[in-house]
């Protein structure tokens, strides 16, 4: 996804590991783009193909909408949001980890995760 989140509790300021950084603040913009899902141009028929174009409209419970004062109706994916989100505490994840390898801990070989 390639975005640089480093999500933290908003009422904390700095972080001690992996990286010692007391002035550390939560980073979580920039969102993903606005994509539209409907506009008014969507919903005619295109009379050449004899298709309707607005059956090609990504529509989600999972993405939040705003609708303009045109009609046009725009959403992020959420979806989206939160594997960047992921990916980005994975990556501060594996900092940790490979810091604690350089200070002489055990490499790490299979990690649990329990829901």
């Amino acid at each position: 996804m390639g975005a640089q989140y480093y999500p933290l509790p908003p009422s904390v300021k700095g972080e001690r590991f992996p990286e010692n950084d007391p002035t550390r603040r939560s980073k979580l913009e920039p969102k993903p783009p606005l994509i539209t899902l409907l506009s008014d141009s969507d919903t005619d028929s295109d009379s050449d193909s004899g298709s309707d174009t607005s059956a090609s409209v990504h529509t989600s419970y999972d993405n939040p909408v705003k609708e303009d004062k045109d009609g046009n109706v725009y959403s992020y994916c959420r979806t989206t949001y939160l594997h960047a989100l992921l990916e980005s505490m994975t990556s501060i994840e594996k900092k940790g980890y490979d810091s604690l390898m350089e200070l002489g801990a055990t490499p790490l070989e299979r990690v649990y995760v329990f829901n």
